[in-house]
């Protein structure tokens, strides 16, 4: 997707320009999120503390000693290194906050609150500041204080139950599914606050939950068990309520058949005959 207009001199503009981010978060879902932000024009200061973010270490493959996982996802950034555990650093970050429109982090839920860098601490500094905290299990739930990686949020999401051979044997989403779809629902809604900042002057807390996330992309997975009973298990390629949808082998290779309704049906028909 591209968005951008013009200025009135002609050079190109995206929807993003002037806004700025600190940019706290590490791993995955925090950076895929401001990658995003930074794709649209936002300035990212991304902020690691002194063992640096740990997806620097996510290889191979490497680039002078830099993971190729961490280089693509923070292109377009600008990079600040601190030691959070000194009073001067949290002096710098607290003055970084007066010129920023947002701040993210995805630290475990109370760390930024320890370190003086919680929302009502910065909400008061700043008050049309936008803070986008995100994490496992969300900074109110019961389970708000457990470790949330990918795979174990693929799993307490119930998508390991329903990916994965028709024999029953799990399979794991080929990529990290639970964080960049968190990510994607922080941009979501940092720019609902953004939008709501332009009427109110104001700023917002936004509550990013991995599996809050997951349950919302499921939704239909979970419609169809209310509905039927039925608890959703395994298909393979196959998809319980269209046919034919899913991966047929052939002499030479495998090949996908998508065909979601009754025209396409009496299309397909006559293609192959």
């Amino acid at each position: 997707m591209s968005l951008q207009n013009c200025t009135p001199n002609g050079a190109p503009r995206k929807p993003l320009d002037g806004i700025r981010v600190l940019d706290f978060s590490h791993a995955l879902a925090g950076p895929y999120c401001t990658l995003l932000l930074a794709d649209y024009g936002a300035e990212i200061y991304k902020l690691e503390a002194r063992s640096g973010d740990m997806g620097r270490g996510w290889g191979p493959p490497f680039a002078e000693g830099e993971a190729h996982f961490f280089l693509g996802l923070n292109r377009g950034k600008q990079g600040i290194s601190l030691d959070l555990k000194q009073a001067e650093a949290i002096d710098l970050c607290l003055r970084l906050v007066d010129a920023v429109d947002v701040v993210i982090e995805n630290f475990r839920p109370g760390a930024m609150d320890r370190l003086g860098l919680g929302y009502e601490a910065l909400h008061q500094r700043n008050p049309r500041l936008i803070y986008c905290s995100i994490s496992g299990y969300g900074q109110q739930e019961p389970s708000r204080d457990e470790a949330a990686m990918d795979l174990v949020v693929q799993a307490s999401s119930g998508l390991l139950s329903i990916t994965g051979s028709e024999q029953g044997e799990p399979a794991r989403c080929g990529y990290g599914v639970t964080d960049v779809t968190a990510g994607l629902f922080s941009v979501i809604g940092i720019l609902l606050a953004l939008r709501a900042r332009e009427s109110t002057g104001r700023g917002q807390f936004v509550d990013v939950s991995m599996l809050d996330s997951m349950i919302s992309t499921m939704s239909s997975n979970y419609m169809g068990y209310l509905g039927s009973g039925a608890v959703p298990k395994p298909m393979g390629t196959a998809f319980p309520s269209v046919v034919p949808y899913q991966v047929f082998p052939t002499a030479d290779s495998a090949v996908a058949i998508a065909v979601g309704s009754e025209k396409l049906w009496s299309a397909f028909c006559g293609v192959i005959g």
